[in-house]
């Protein structure tokens, strides 16, 4: 579950909106470049968001610069 008082612990949904994404963009996980996080640095959204990229990136996750600009 997830929404305005949930969290969606293991990223599904933000998963499945990046994988989307990448297949309307006709590029794969192979050509992401940078990814601009929402970055809360709340532990809970953190991990959410990092679980979530993991699954839709892949190990092309570890060569991807990830930052959040506040």
């Amino acid at each position: 579950p997830s929404g305005l008082t949930a969290v969606d612990l293991r990223g599904e949904a933000l998963a499945y909106a990046v994988r989307q994404t990448l297949v309307r963009a006709t590029i794969g996980p192979g050509d992401v470049g940078h990814v601009n996080l929402h970055g809360t640095a709340t532990r809970t959204n953190d991990l959410c968001e990092a679980a979530a990229l993991r699954t839709a990136l892949g190990s092309d996750l570890d060569r991807v610069p990830c930052v959040a600009l506040k």
